[in-house]
């Protein structure tokens, strides 16, 4: 399907921060699966000449990095336990926010009202 037949609007943002254990290794970069928006923001962010390493999920990655085996650029809402525990230290990152984004097929704006309407209340 092309996109000019998709429609979109922003509904926030998601902070991403680059993370490692405080005694951990810090390469490699632990990725997600290609196709993945936090997969897609580490490497517009770091480029392909950083070492990483591909991992199933950014659940997984969070964990490889908890046990000091890289770092990982992961969003802000699965953060606030680990490095309100020194489990994880947050590390320079230029990674810009990833936008909340809901997107439709073009012509279904009458159920995407209905849905959007009982996700309000």
């Amino acid at each position: 399907m092309e996109p000019g037949h998709l429609d979109f609007v922003d509904v926030g943002e998601v902070k991403l921060s680059l993370v490692a254990a405080p005694d951990g290794d810090r390469e490699p970069l632990l990725v997600s699966a290609p196709g993945c928006s936090i997969r897609l923001a580490a490497d517009r962010t770091f480029g392909a000449e950083v070492p990483r390493r591909e991992l199933t999920s950014i659940a997984t990655a969070r964990e490889w990095a908890r046990q000091g085996l890289g770092s990982a650029l992961l969003p802000d809402f699965v953060l606030e336990p680990d490095l309100a525990s020194g489990a994880l230290v947050t590390l320079d990152s230029d990674a810009p926010p990833l936008a909340l984004r809901l997107v439709w097929l073009r012509g279904r704006e009458p159920a995407l009202r209905d849905v959007l309407y009982a996700m309000s209340t």
